[in-house]
């Protein structure tokens, strides 16, 4: 399924976070999960379960550093990763 990957970083209590959040590419869509990761290798690592290549990885960390997001369209990703994204235990964190 064709999706859009939007990644942003966010500072709370002295610490950084990156947030991540899909979106289906032609869906109406407006809230959906966001997974959060409290550094850059935690959230590559994800990035490389949801099938960002190497280029996206290297971009998007380069974005995240200069203070700016990362959003990519068009992205590949397995029906079955995008339903199960953002869950933990019965319900996903939504975010408007």
């Amino acid at each position: 399924m064709q999706c859009i990957v939007h990644i942003w970083g966010s500072a709370e209590r002295d610490r950084k976070q990156y947030l991540l959040k899909l979106f289906p590419l032609y869906s109406l869509e407006s809230r959906r999960p966001v997974e959060e990761f409290s550094g850059e290798e935690a959230l590559c690592r994800r990035l490389k379960e949801i099938g960002l290549s190497t280029t996206h990885l290297t971009a998007t960390i380069s974005s995240l550093r200069e203070g700016t997001d990362a959003m990519w369209t068009n992205i590949d990703i397995a029906r079955e990763t995008l339903d199960k994204f953002g869950r933990t235990g019965d319900a996903p964190r939504l975010v408007a």
